[in-house]
């Protein structure tokens, strides 16, 4: 009459290893590096060994994150682990030089600071061209607005620093949110 009804008293399952599904090549840059493990099958840790220096892989999540200290090719074991045993995998793991370069002492334009901030990503590094040791930036269209911007400005390759200045018409920059 379809008002069939049946008891089930236990019902068995049986955990099985893990399964790395996430993709096996990826790209980063000097500035960042942020890639996901994912596995099938609830791993309930997470392992990467030979991580480029300046990375690190957090066990619980699967997230490989930092900032690399060099740029090329690195062939890193990924392994995804749970009760039932362990799965491995190779990821092809490219860093590239993402910094961004301060090439000349203009005010606006390509390769100027102030382009070089605004174009920036979060966590971005900007570096300045040795030819530009001793000189002077004069940034006298306004104060650039950092938002919600981490950056890091790396002047270590000057010799005889650089000076930033705005002639006294208004901030060089300015930071606001969470930038820093």
């Amino acid at each position: 009459n379809g008002n069939d009804f049946a008891w089930l008293d236990q019902l068995d399952f049986e955990l099985l290893p893990p399964e790395i599904n996430s993709p096996l090549s990826a790209t980063g840059g000097l500035s960042n590096v942020s890639y996901q493990i994912s596995a099938s099958r609830l791993p309930d840790s997470f392992d990467a060994t030979e991580l480029p220096a300046g990375l690190r892989v957090d066990p619980l999540t699967g997230v490989i994150s930092g900032r690399p200290e060099t740029t090329g090719v690195f062939s890193l074991t990924l392994s995804a682990t749970n009760a039932a045993g362990t799965d491995s995998a190779t990821l092809m793991l490219t860093i590239e030089d993402d910094r961004m370069v301060i090439a000349n002492i203009g005010d606006t334009g390509a390769g100027s600071l102030r382009q070089a901030l605004l174009d920036a990503p979060d966590g971005g590094i900007l570096i300045f061209d040795a030819a530009l040791s001793g000189q002077t930036i004069s940034l006298t269209g306004g104060e650039v607005l950092l938002q919600d911007k981490d950056l890091e400005i790396d002047a270590s390759g000057l010799d005889d620093g650089i000076l930033i200045d705005a002639a006294g018409t208004s901030r060089i920059v300015q930071v606001s949110g969470d930038s820093k």
